[in-house]
């Protein structure tokens, strides 16, 4: 007889903060996430992280002049969700950024990094997410 075991599983794991919608939200954002997957034991995805929430919080204060940001982080299993909620209807989108140019790479760097990333429109604004894997 052959026996299975289950597989192991881990609770669903998530932190969600309110931050003003200043410059300074960026760095709060990055040491929360840092803080929050170090305490999970997920120190392998703290880097990509940190530039994910960071570059999401910041186009978010920069681009849309909202006075609050929501953060949220998710841990289920091996998938880290990151989601930055705002008041702005605007949706971001990738754009080529010229060898010269000083803004403009942020979602592209995000595009590159995370699985899979989006946007949920919400009646009064909308939500920013990506997910990080960390492989098998």
């Amino acid at each position: 007889m052959t026996t299975t075991a289950e597989p192991e599983t881990q609770p669903l794991r998530a932190v969600v903060r309110t931050l003003p919608g200043t410059v300074e939200s960026a760095s709060h954002a990055r040491r929360l996430v840092a803080d929050r997957l170090i305490g999970w034991g997920r120190q392998d995805l703290v880097d990509a992280a940190e530039l994910v929430v960071s570059e999401l919080v910041s186009n978010s204060v920069r681009h849309t002049g909202c006075r609050r940001v929501g953060v949220a982080i998710q841990l289920d299993g091996r998938t880290v969700t990151i989601a930055v909620r705002d008041t702005s209807t605007e949706l971001p989108f990738v754009i080529q950024a010229g060898q010269d140019d000083i803004h403009g790479r942020g979602m592209a760097l995000v595009a590159r990094i995370a699985h899979r990333w989006g946007v949920v429109p919400q009646p009064r604004g909308k939500t920013v997410w990506a997910e990080l894997r960390h492989p098998l």
